[in-house]
């Protein structure tokens, strides 16, 4: 009986693993991740700024600056293939006409 419990465990944790590791459900409709997926083709390179203030022990105050540059090797130099895998990891659905640029 023991036995049969662990092979049945293990059974069970197996096939939750490999529901778990199965590709991501789409986030999008069609029409949404078109758009946003255009939209990350045509800038490749993205920025980020950010500005902070924080109190601390004794009534210290500092700030601080930061600034992050990102680039989309994938998008610059194969634009269609990196739409097409977008559209299709977000939403589901694989392109039908090629990118609009």
């Amino acid at each position: 009986m023991r036995q049969r419990f662990k092979s049945l465990t293990v059974l069970t944790l197996s096939g939750a693993m490999l529901v778990a590791c199965g590709p991501p459900k789409p986030t999008m409709t069609l029409e949404e991740a078109k758009a946003a997926c255009q939209e990350r083709v045509a800038n490749p390179v993205s920025t980020k700024v950010g500005v902070g203030i924080r109190g601390g022990s004794g009534g210290k105050v500092s700030t601080g600056v930061g600034l992050s540059v990102g680039v989309d090797l994938s998008a610059a130099t194969d634009p269609q293939g990196t739409y097409e895998k977008c559209v299709k990891r977000n939403s589901g659905h694989d392109v039908t006409q090629p990118l609009e640029q």
